[in-house]
């Protein structure tokens, strides 16, 4: 079984490997795409579970006036 570290560089070769791909076949690529790929959620999930950073930015309030100017979402 692969270390949690392992499987995310492993994820993010597979990442590479996608984005590739999409713009070899003349796709505009836009990282909201990962977020319908099953693949790009469980990343994210490794992620979260091995990084601080990770963590903090997804219990940010992405709704807040502080963080207006970094997000229109």
């Amino acid at each position: 079984m692969k270390s949690i570290r392992e499987q995310i560089e492993a994820g993010h070769i597979e990442c590479m490997r996608c984005i590739n791909d999409f713009i070899r076949f003349g796709g505009q690529f836009a990282p909201e795409v990962c977020k319908c790929c099953n693949h790009g959620r469980m990343l994210h999930e490794l992620e979260v579970q091995s990084s601080n950073s990770e963590k903090e930015w997804g219990a940010c309030d992405w709704n807040s006036i502080k963080y207006s100017d970094f997000y229109r979402g």
